[in-house]
Protein backbone atom coordinates (compact mmCIF):
# COMPACT_ATOMS: atom_id res chain seq x y z
CA UNK A 1 0.00 0.00 0.00
CA UNK A 2 1.38 3.47 -0.70
CA UNK A 3 2.75 5.32 2.17
CA UNK A 4 -0.12 8.05 2.63
CA UNK A 5 -2.63 5.41 2.67
CA UNK A 6 -0.87 3.11 5.60
CA UNK A 7 -0.68 6.24 7.79
CA UNK A 8 -3.87 7.01 7.57
CA UNK A 9 -5.08 3.81 8.45
CA UNK A 10 -2.34 3.19 10.97
CA UNK A 11 -3.75 6.31 12.83
CA UNK A 12 -7.26 5.06 12.16
CA UNK A 13 -6.62 1.59 13.82
CA UNK A 14 -4.35 2.82 16.82
CA UNK A 15 -5.60 6.25 17.52
CA UNK A 16 -9.38 5.88 16.40
CA UNK A 17 -8.74 9.13 13.82
CA UNK A 18 -9.89 9.19 10.66
CA UNK A 19 -7.45 11.99 9.77
CA UNK A 20 -6.29 13.64 6.27
CA UNK A 21 -3.06 12.69 5.44
CA UNK A 22 -1.58 16.05 4.60
CA UNK A 23 1.92 16.88 3.23
CA UNK A 24 4.95 14.76 4.14
CA UNK A 25 7.19 16.11 6.87
CA UNK A 26 9.85 13.24 6.47
CA UNK A 27 11.45 11.07 4.72
CA UNK A 28 13.99 8.66 6.89
CA UNK A 29 16.06 6.01 6.02
CA UNK A 30 17.25 3.10 8.17
CA UNK A 31 19.84 0.69 7.05
CA UNK A 32 20.20 -2.82 8.14
CA UNK A 33 21.13 -4.18 11.10
CA UNK A 34 21.32 -7.42 13.13
CA UNK A 35 18.70 -9.69 12.41
CA UNK A 36 17.28 -7.47 10.04
CA UNK A 37 18.31 -8.14 6.67
CA UNK A 38 16.59 -4.99 4.86
CA UNK A 39 16.72 -1.27 5.21
CA UNK A 40 13.58 0.34 6.77
CA UNK A 41 12.18 4.01 4.97
CA UNK A 42 9.96 5.42 6.97
CA UNK A 43 7.50 8.67 6.23
CA UNK A 44 5.95 11.57 8.60
CA UNK A 45 2.90 13.26 6.78
CA UNK A 46 1.34 16.18 8.36
CA UNK A 47 -1.77 15.26 10.04
CA UNK A 48 -3.52 18.17 10.71
CA UNK A 49 -4.31 20.05 13.94
CA UNK A 50 -6.34 18.24 16.37
CA UNK A 51 -8.60 20.50 17.80
CA UNK A 52 -10.44 18.05 20.14
CA UNK A 53 -8.12 15.62 21.78
CA UNK A 54 -10.68 13.61 23.66
CA UNK A 55 -11.50 11.99 20.33
CA UNK A 56 -8.42 9.91 20.24
CA UNK A 57 -9.29 6.08 21.24
CA UNK A 58 -6.39 3.86 21.72
CA UNK A 59 -6.21 0.73 20.96
CA UNK A 60 -5.32 -0.83 24.07
CA UNK A 61 -3.19 -3.72 22.23
CA UNK A 62 -0.76 -1.72 20.97
CA UNK A 63 -0.67 1.64 23.27
CA UNK A 64 -1.10 2.23 26.46
CA UNK A 65 -1.38 5.93 26.74
CA UNK A 66 -0.91 9.17 24.78
CA UNK A 67 -0.09 12.97 25.56
CA UNK A 68 1.40 15.98 23.89
CA UNK A 69 4.67 17.15 24.77
CA UNK A 70 7.11 20.37 23.63
CA UNK A 71 9.90 19.26 21.38
CA UNK A 72 12.37 19.88 23.79
CA UNK A 73 10.87 16.83 25.87
CA UNK A 74 10.68 14.25 22.84
CA UNK A 75 13.79 12.68 24.17
CA UNK A 76 12.22 11.52 27.51
CA UNK A 77 9.54 9.59 25.41
CA UNK A 78 11.05 8.63 22.64
CA UNK A 79 13.93 6.37 21.79
CA UNK A 80 17.00 9.23 20.17
CA UNK A 81 15.91 7.72 16.75
CA UNK A 82 12.31 8.52 16.61
CA UNK A 83 13.18 11.42 18.79
CA UNK A 84 15.27 12.75 16.05
CA UNK A 85 12.58 12.00 13.37
CA UNK A 86 9.14 13.52 15.11
CA UNK A 87 11.81 17.14 15.96
CA UNK A 88 12.83 17.06 12.44
CA UNK A 89 9.11 16.66 11.50
CA UNK A 90 7.99 19.83 13.86
CA UNK A 91 10.84 21.80 12.25
CA UNK A 92 9.73 20.50 8.85
CA UNK A 93 6.06 21.43 9.60
CA UNK A 94 7.26 24.79 10.86
CA UNK A 95 9.31 25.48 8.05
CA UNK A 96 7.31 24.37 5.34
CA UNK A 97 10.25 22.10 4.10
CA UNK A 98 10.39 18.05 4.13
CA UNK A 99 13.30 16.60 5.21
CA UNK A 100 14.98 13.68 4.29
CA UNK A 101 16.66 12.06 7.36
CA UNK A 102 19.21 9.22 6.85
CA UNK A 103 20.41 7.52 10.14
CA UNK A 104 23.60 8.44 9.97
CA UNK A 105 23.09 12.13 10.10
CA UNK A 106 21.33 13.61 13.23
CA UNK A 107 18.95 15.92 12.73
CA UNK A 108 21.67 17.99 14.61
CA UNK A 109 22.80 18.34 10.64
CA UNK A 110 20.52 19.97 9.72
CA UNK A 111 18.69 23.50 9.84
CA UNK A 112 16.62 24.38 13.17
CA UNK A 113 13.91 26.89 13.65
CA UNK A 114 11.78 27.49 17.00
CA UNK A 115 8.92 25.25 17.01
Amino acid sequence: EPPHVGCFREVEEELGLSRAVGRLLVAGWTAPEGPRPRPIVSYIFDGGVLTDPGTIRLQKEELDEWRFVAPAEFGAYLPPFMADRVLAAATAWSTGTAVYLPAENPVGDYPKTDV
